[in-house]
């Protein structure tokens, strides 16, 4: 079954002068079953992180469509689509965004929060994410105090706390030396393993795309 999929997509950025326009995606086509692991590359500024982007609802097409379980999101109101995100999508971005104020918990549990959940339902499942993350004596840390291995874990376990059926990444082990990267692309695949959990990932790592089930190639704005 087909979870998520892109027609005609095109993404054009227009500056003040006519020369400032850029045409990022081209005419993307292309489909990501249930349950299956993606990776995506190509060069620097090839429009890798503009589709995960436009996949996930951060950005919006100049033309095209992204169906999601046959539903064309472009189409959402702002609302609905920050409801989609929340509901449906879990991000990990290469820089991990906690919040350095609060604790690695407190951080896992924000997502769950922003629906209105209560703590004493959420926090078991937090616990339980980071646990089996390796972070069970990390609760009460805040970001400053943790290595960023462990950064990017808890980042992780922040985008599955509210039990996304698709998980976008975006270069998640860009920061990471080549021990953190190995750990962190076994608990990615792990995750597809266990809960059959939908993931695309944007990489620069050929080695780390050839572990997903499929690879796509962005070159001069398309698939």
């Amino acid at each position: 079954m087909v979870l998520i999929q892109a027609n005609g997509l095109t993404k054009t950025y227009t500056g003040k002068a006519e020369a400032a326009t850029v045409d990022v995606l081209k005419g993307v086509n292309v489909s990501f079953e249930a349950g299956t692991t993606n990776a995506i590359i190509g060069s620097s500024g090839s429009g890798k992180s503009t589709l995960l982007h436009i996949l996930g609802g951060l950005d919006k097409p100049t033309q095209g469509q992204v169906l999601f379980k046959g539903t064309n999101i472009a189409e959402y109101t702002d609302t609905e689509i920050t409801r989609f995100r929340n509901r449906e999508i879990g991000f990990v971005f290469q820089f991990h965004h906690l919040l350095p104020e609060f604790t690695a918990l407190e951080n896992v549990m924000m997502p769950a929060l922003a629906q209105n959940r209560a703590i004493q339902e959420i926090k078991p499942r937090a616990k339980e994410i980071l646990a089996k993350f390796g972070l069970e004596d990390r609760f009460e840390h805040r970001p400053g105090m943790l290595s960023g291995g462990e950064q990017q874990r808890v980042a992780m376990a922040r985008a599955l706390i509210n039990k996304p059926s698709l998980l976008l990444a975006d270069e998640p082990t860009g920061n990471l030396d080549e021990q953190n990267t190995a750990q962190l692309m076994d608990l990615i695949l792990g995750l597809n393993t266990d809960s059959e959990l939908t993931i695309i990932m944007v990489t620069h790592d050929k080695a780390l795309a050839q572990r997903c089930d499929a690879t796509y190639e962005i070159k001069n704005g398309v698939i």
